[in-house]
């Protein structure tokens, strides 16, 4: 039987149909791991920096040199320009709009043409989460009040134009709907309970065990109770902040182990899948709200959307959390 449930953090609702429900094995997923670990026409490539903008961050491979083991510039073709203005302004007396002011960065994580997330070493995955910290560090007097979002695109079908792990750095000053919703909510929870909702939740699924992938002794994975595809996955710090820039150097060597188990698991059971990751973290200036914690989301690709959702605005996912966390529970890991 389907059922409606509602995500508590946003008060989303979404259709979860067990009835058409498909085994892991029946979703269809791309496969690179023959990709070679360096592809001469890949601008990310070492030697074709040229082919990039100029870094705004380069962590030298060790040795020196002119190598390196991670590099960031301003996304070449951006969907935010810093040289916009934010003022609105209305349109035939009814419409408003404002200029694209913000900014857009890539983050190319590894040299290595073919080095995604379970290939790489904790260490390396520590220094992409250092290289987001530092870029949300030199961002955030300048964009006081807006946002940085920080995420992954994997995959064609999520939106990928280039192989090459890379991530993406988009600052906004105008805070999109989700957030501000996630934000809103978790106010009114403090608000009339005194107790921070994503402290909660966290402890409700560690105690529930159902949808729980795997807890560590700083982080909790688990799928949420109304997941709006198959096998999204939270990551939630069991003792966080409400901003990703206050990680402890601990936090981070923790996390890097985290993703790569996590996504080892994935790559397991769906060889190397198509996904999004975005961290959730405070606008700028509100770092030390206690009624919101930063954390990950996780959101492989093995559906598309039909109709219904995209006239209704409600998702659909056909496998119920439950049974994705079992599965991922039960899944070795490839890293």
């Amino acid at each position: 039987m389907s059922e409606f449930r509602q995500e508590i953090t946003t008060g989303e609702w979404v259709i979860i149909a067990a009835g058409r429900s498909r085994r892991p094995t029946d979703f269809k997923s791309t496969d690179n791991s023959t990709l070679p670990s360096f592809e001469k026409s890949c601008p990310f490539c070492p030697g074709q920096e040229h082919m990039t903008p100029p870094d705004v961050l380069r962590y030298p491979e060790e040795g020196g040199g002119e190598s390196w083991s991670m590099r960031g510039f301003v996304n070449k073709f951006p969907i935010l320009s810093p040289e916009a203005s934010f003022e609105p302004a209305i349109i035939g007396d009814h419409f408003v709009k404002r200029g694209g002011a913000g900014v857009h960065e890539v983050l190319v994580e590894t040299p290595r043409h073919n080095g995604f997330v379970p290939t790489r070493s904790v260490e390396e995955n520590v220094l992409m989460l250092k290289a987001y910290r530092e870029r949300y560090s030199a961002r955030r007097e300048e964009w006081l009040g807006g946002v940085m979002m920080i995420f992954k695109n994997e995959g064609a079908s999520a939106g990928a134009s280039i192989i090459h792990p890379h991530s993406q750095l988009l600052v906004t000053p105008l805070i999109p709907p989700i957030i501000e919703a996630k934000l809103s909510i978790a106010k009114q929870y403090f608000q009339e309970k005194n107790r921070c909702l994503y402290r909660e939740v966290e402890r409700w699924e560690s105690e529930a065990k159902s949808r729980l992938i795997f807890k560590t002794e700083q982080f909790t994975v688990f799928n949420p109770y109304a997941s709006r595809t198959p096998f999204e996955t939270r990551i939630v710090p069991r003792r966080g902040k409400a901003s990703f820039a206050d990680m402890s150097q601990g936090e981070m060597e923790e996390l890097a182990r985290v993703l790569r188990d996590i996504m080892g698991r994935f790559y397991h059971v769906f060889r190397t899948p198509d996904f999004n990751w975005i961290i959730y973290t405070a606008p700028f200036g509100e770092e030390n709200r206690e009624d919101f914690v930063w954390h990950f989301q996780i959101q492989p690709r093995l559906t598309v959307l039909g109709g219904f959702e995209m006239a209704g605005g409600m998702l659909v996912n056909v496998v119920r959390p439950e049974d994705a966390a079992s599965t991922l529970r039960e899944a070795g890991s490839t890293a």
